[in-house]
């Protein structure tokens, strides 16, 4: 998944929903565990100039941060 992606899905729900009301879980498939994800930040960079953005990361703990 790109970043474009999850925004643009987000960008439809938010005309049906309160956005500030959803909690974002992540599960590796739809019969395992959720995990909560408390934090979102940049991740990689591109390995040439290191100034291009690659990534993104969900956390679900942020304390080592």
């Amino acid at each position: 998944m790109r970043a474009n992606e999850l925004l643009t899905y987000l960008l439809e729900l938010d005309k049906s929903h309160d956005l500030s009301k959803v909690e974002v879980f992540y599960r590796t498939d739809r019969d395992s565990n959720e995990e909560r994800v408390w934090h979102v930040e940049e991740d990689l960079y591109d390995e040439e100039n290191n100034s291009e953005l690659i990534s993104i990361m969900f956390l679900n703990d942020n304390s080592e941060i």
